[in-house]
């Protein structure tokens, strides 16, 4: 393939590492059975704080929202469908090669329905970043990309961060977690509505 190579080599994860996701993927069941998570995300998208800018959706996705009064219903509606990953739905990859330049800082590489990459070397963290990112990756399997390139910054306050980052606080709530949204830039109208609602910041 040569030196500019983009193909990731797949690999098994570590011992260590299946407990993990393990773990995180139980705490994603858990947190997508919680039917206070899906009101929250329906009355978060009413405030209008979500970016629903045209070509974040796949095309008939889109054509399909657009005649709703609130696109995040139809996400609520595909979560309480298909639910999160199953672990057969997810891989580990090791970026080699150009790819090692454009993915070592990669957390996980998703696309619509097709399987979750995960980057081991991005893995040592707890269950509940873990299980912040399964969600966060859901909402792209489900047909969601982002418009301004991969950066936090620049999409936090599109429907997969908005979605990820309340299930960090639902995690923090009521799951024991320990993840502070604090430490990540998250959407200012997010952060209101948790101060607002008593959920963690």
């Amino acid at each position: 393939m040569g030196l500019f190579s983009r193909k990731k080599i797949t690999s098994r994860f570590s011992d260590e590492h299946e407990i993990l996701i393990s773990e995180a993927l139980n705490l994603q069941e858990q947190l997508l059975a919680n039917e206070d998570f899906y009101t929250h995300l329906l009355e978060l998208s009413k405030t209008g704080s979500i970016d629903w800018n045209e070509n974040q959706l796949k095309q008939d996705i889109e054509d399909y929202t657009e005649n709703l009064p609130n696109p995040m219903t139809w996400f609520v509606e595909q979560l309480k469908v298909h639910g999160g990953y199953k672990r057969q739905e997810i891989m580990n990859f090791v970026p080699k090669g150009f790819g090692r330049l454009m993915y070592s800082k990669t957390t996980a590489i998703s696309a619509a329905g097709k399987k979750l990459q995960l980057n081991s070397k991005k893995l040592n963290r707890s269950k509940f970043s873990v299980a912040n990112t399964l969600i966060h990756e859901r909402v792209h399997w489900l047909g969601h990309k982002h418009i301004n390139g991969q950066s936090r910054p620049d999409n936090c306050c599109d429907a997969a961060y908005m979605i990820g980052d309340l299930a960090g606080s639902f995690l923090n709530q009521f799951y024991g977690g320990d993840e502070a949204n604090s430490a990540k830039t998250i959407c200012g109208d997010l952060k209101s509505y948790l101060e607002v609602n008593d959920l963690p910041t």
